[in-house]
């Protein structure tokens, strides 16, 4: 199972922090990890991933759409991908 971890402040979100949380989850999800801070630094995810079913890095997190930028990390778990795939 994965690990997320997230924040939205009025203040800037020193890097330490999601760092240090990602790290105590790394049992979570040992595979992989990643990190996301918008522009001003308010608005921070981490995620650390198990990778079952989808090992390539096209599955790492948080996933950002580049043209509406949004922004998404999440379990992973998409029961009907198959059916979504043929689609």
């Amino acid at each position: 199972m994965c690990g997320i971890i997230g924040i939205a402040s009025n203040k800037v979100i020193e890097s330490d922090w999601i760092h240090k949380g990602l790290k105590s989850m790394y049992n979570r999800g040992p595979d992989d990890s990643g990190v996301y801070y918008n522009e001003t630094k308010n608005v921070c995810f981490g995620h650390r991933r198990l990778s079952i079913i989808d090992l390539s890095n096209n599955a790492s997190q948080p996933m950002i759409d580049k043209q509406s930028e949004n922004v998404i990390t999440f379990n992973g778990e998409i029961y009907n991908y198959i059916e979504l795939k043929k689609s």
